[in-house]
């Protein structure tokens, strides 16, 4: 077993180790499959006994989160900030979250449940996005270390995305976050240097949104 699953329906919360996320994955994917699998009747076992699976689906609240990991039709995400990542998937009917491990979880990490429109405003919670001072007049600049002083926080925004087709694609964005406002990263001419372009917490918004939906805009 890897920790116990305590299971928040009202909430679409869990916090689940990394072996039950597993088999519950795995259930959603092919029930029968997992239900003869080696090692995993006492992941099983746990999830019935928290309400997580019943007569042989996932519970409601969680149930097309649960399909979004195993076919995100939209796109999957990380999150990268402050030595943490989170890991999303999202669908048209929904999106779920896999937060990183907190302090004192004992290795179980928190699986949120979403609306995929919700998915921006979670993202820009998660690293703190809001109103910033203006750097008026301000340049942009190569960045390398200490070309920008006062780093608050940095982090970068992934998503990937497979077409019905086969085709692939992705977008990224990166952001430093400081005592006297935003950066944004660019990547430098024929992989150099990165650049950095001061920018307002609306235009990294924009940003975020755009990444995040744009698969259901282009289908």
């Amino acid at each position: 077993m890897s920790g116990a699953v305590e299971f928040d329906p009202g909430h679409g919360r869990l916090l689940i180790g990394e072996e039950t996320l597993r088999v519950l994955v795995a259930h959603t994917a092919d029930p029968v499959a997992v239900a003869v699998e080696d090692g995993a009747v006492d992941e099983l076992a746990a999830l019935q006994a928290e309400g997580v699976i019943s007569r042989g689906r996932a519970h409601p609240a969680v149930a097309e989160a649960l399909a979004a990991i195993v076919r995100p039709e939209l796109s999957t995400l990380e999150l990268s900030y402050g030595g943490k990542s989170m890991q999303g998937w999202a669908s048209y009917a929904a999106a779920a979250l896999l937060l990183p491990e907190r302090e004192g979880d004992d290795g179980r990490r928190v699986l949120l449940a979403v609306h995929p429109t919700v998915l921006p405003a979670a993202l820009a919670e998660l690293v703190d996005l809001g109103p910033r001072p203006r750097l008026d007049g301000a340049e942009p600049v190569v960045y390398v270390a200490g070309a920008i002083p006062d780093i608050q926080r940095r982090w970068r925004l992934e998503a990937a995305w497979t077409l019905e087709d086969g085709t692939t694609g992705g977008d990224g964005l990166e952001v430093l976050d400081t005592a006297e406002g935003l950066w944004l990263l660019t990547t430098g001419e024929e992989g150099g240097q990165p650049i950095a372009w001061p920018v307002t917490p609306t235009l990294v918004w924009r940003h975020i949104v755009r990444i995040v939906m744009r698969r259901a805009a282009d289908t």
